[in-house]
């Protein structure tokens, strides 16, 4: 993993500071700094079943998203929240940051992405934050990203 620069870490803080006291607002902005910290696709989703989602044209400009029936099953995988939270919890281990391949999906289309997640907690409740995007995520930059984000939330939110 690298080291985030101090200036990845307060452009992220800058995006969700003003947010903190608002959990729905503060669910949109982590989803817009993930996608454009991962230029990939930002999820942020509430046990309430909502979902923030950011970044959709981050994907076509990803090869593996040229493919038509890749691109409709992760836009698919988006809609259908039981199904994110199928892969949620397949891969829940110990790790703070867990990452998910295509191929352990069951879905050949989904074999070219991954998914990276965290939980964090705001306002009580358990949320998911993740990127979907290609398996040739620079995964070295985002796990750190995504668990500066979470470490943020759970300073900043009541």
């Amino acid at each position: 993993e690298r080291e985030l620069t101090v200036a990845d870490e307060v452009s992220a803080k800058e995006k969700i500071w003003n947010s903190r006291n608002h959990h729905e607002e503060l669910m949109h902005q982590l989803s817009k700094v993930l996608a454009d910290k991962s230029q990939a696709l930002g999820l942020a989703m509430v046990g309430d079943q909502h979902i923030y989602s950011s970044g959709y044209a981050n994907l076509l400009q990803m090869p593996e998203f040229y493919d038509i029936q890749v691109a409709r099953s992760v836009l698919q995988l988006v809609e259908e929240i039981s199904m994110l939270e199928e892969i949620f919890d397949f891969g829940q281990n110990e790790n703070l940051v867990q990452v998910v391949y295509g191929q352990e999906m069951g879905n050949r289309n989904l074999d070219p992405i991954a998914v990276i997640y965290t939980n964090v907690v705001i306002g009580g409740h358990t949320c998911r934050v993740a990127v979907i995007g290609s398996t040739r995520f620079d995964y070295s930059y985002i796990i750190p990203m995504m668990k500066y984000l979470r470490a943020l939330v759970s300073e900043i939110v009541e």
